[in-house]
């Protein structure tokens, strides 16, 4: 249900509690004073009836109003009351006018006509912001009215036709009021709903602006620790040495040409990341695509990085494809990619643990649609670790700049630039790439697409 259906409802429940009081008493009253000139019970059956209806009319608003303050209202249910007792009010006020202008004497009649027309107005102004339930409303009221006025004999003729013309032409006005009314409020709705879709668009985007700028204070604040850290090594290590050049031994010297070549590979690192981010994002990253095999880039990374696979105790299982892995790709940008992926697979494999690496085959979608004339052959390659995973509510935001998982431990998890880079590297390839959770040992899986042959306009 639309918020505009949902608002209409709000609207007429507001003060349906006041127009069913005034109906209960007006249906009393004219019990009181017709009722001596009925010789039957159905007077009596009549009010009955009526008093029922607005006790279930009443209820239903009550109810209505409860949920309401408690966050808990069934708008369809609310609805179908509406309409129920709309139609139940309707038919019992039409009633009223069978019953009692054929028996009654020519001013009691008037009084009914009265009585009727007038409950027949006001109902546009408590039915109207529902179009429908105003139209049900009158219609029940002023046809029974009409076609029972020729059964008296007081008002016959000429006086008897202006009455119903003017019955008629009254019915026309408040059915074409109520539908201009009904308009009106609609638009106002409209509107106001335009306003507080408006409103949470800004909100959104003022938490999103608060979030970005916590992001970047966050990353400023662990790039400057980062930086910090082998740029504090670096000038440790060379002020110890030079201090101790005439006295440490050759082999102590070198220990701090060791450590400071260390830390300033660290630091290259860094500012590489941050040069690359900055190239990608601003369109000036030059690609150079060739013929290469996924498979021996792979592989290539691999042994680049099997000194750390020893150091964490961990094993490197390559499933070897049975499937076609060369492609055009630029191999030093991808190699590049397979570096942070496994990178990440080391830091957050627990010791002892597998990293495994997985081919396939896949296709692609270049133009966005359904049809299988728009996809093209493609190779994914997937890189599960044994680590704690991903939040399933961050499996998106990982690639986001500067952001690192919540499960990521303090200091583990670098900049968080690495996957950013990587995922704007296999979008300039034309490719995907997407993280995921493995069900049967709870590490992450990372998995990037490539296509084997990209479009003309990333060549």
């Amino acid at each position: 249900m639309t918020y505009i259906e949902k608002s209409q409802i709000d609207l007429i429940n507001n003060n349906r509690i006041y127009s069913i009081a005034v109906m209960s008493l007006a249906a009393t009253i004219l019990y009181i004073i017709f009722n001596p000139q009925i010789k039957d019970s159905t007077l009596l059956f009549w009010v009955t009836t009526i008093l029922a209806v607005d006790a279930f009319r009443m209820f239903a608003t009550i109810s209505y109003s409860l949920a309401k303050k408690n966050n808990r209202v069934n708008y369809k249910r609310a609805s179908q009351f509406l309409f129920l007792g709309t139609i139940l009010s309707g038919l019992c006020w039409g009633s009223i006018a069978i019953i009692l202008i054929p028996t009654v004497d020519g001013p009691s009649a008037l009084l009914v006509v009265v009585t009727l027309t007038a409950l027949a107005t006001s109902s546009t102004t408590t039915l109207s912001y529902h179009y429908q339930l105003s139209f049900i409303f009158v219609i029940l009221v002023i046809v029974p009215l009409l076609l029972c006025l020729p059964m008296q004999t007081y008002i016959v003729g000429y006086h008897l036709l202006s009455l119903e013309l003017m019955l008629l032409i009254l019915m026309l006005f408040l059915l074409k009021n109520a539908e201009v009314f009904y308009s009106s409020c609609k638009n106002m709705l409209l509107l106001q709903a335009r306003s507080h879709e408006r409103e949470h668009e800004l909100l959104v985007q003022r938490e999103k602006a608060e979030q970005s700028n916590r992001t970047k204070s966050e990353f400023l604040a662990n790039m400057s620790h980062e930086l910090r850290t082998p740029m504090h090594a670096i000038l440790g290590f060379s002020s110890l040495g030079s201090s101790k050049v005439e006295t440490a031994s050759s082999e102590k010297i070198a220990s701090y040409f060791s450590r400071i070549n260390e830390s300033g590979q660290r630091l290259l690192v860094l500012l590489n990341d941050l040069l690359d981010l900055s190239k990608l994002e601003a369109g000036r990253m030059n690609f150079e695509f060739s013929e290469n095999d996924l498979q021996a880039t792979v592989a290539n990374i691999v042994e680049e990085l099997r000194p750390l696979f020893k150091d964490r105790l961990l094993t490197i299982d390559i499933e070897p494809a049975s499937i076609n892995t060369v492609a055009i790709y630029d191999d030093e940008k991808i190699s590049q990619v397979v570096r942070n992926l496994l990178s990440n697979a080391i830091k957050f494999s627990p010791e002892g643990r597998s990293v495994m690496v997985h081919f396939a085959e896949a296709t692609l979608n270049i133009d966005g649609s359904e049809s299988s004339s728009s996809e093209i052959p493609a190779v994914s390659v997937s890189i599960w670790d044994q680590g704690t995973g991903i939040p399933e509510d961050e499996l998106e935001i990982v690639f986001d700049e500067f952001v690192q998982s919540s499960k990521t431990e303090h200091g583990a998890g670098g900049t968080g630039l690495g996957l950013s880079i990587s995922k704007e590297i296999i979008k300039r390839h034309g490719g995907v790439i997407k993280a995921g959770n493995a069900a049967d040992n709870g590490g992450a899986v990372f998995t990037f697409t490539l296509p084997l042959k990209p479009t003309v306009s990333l060549l």
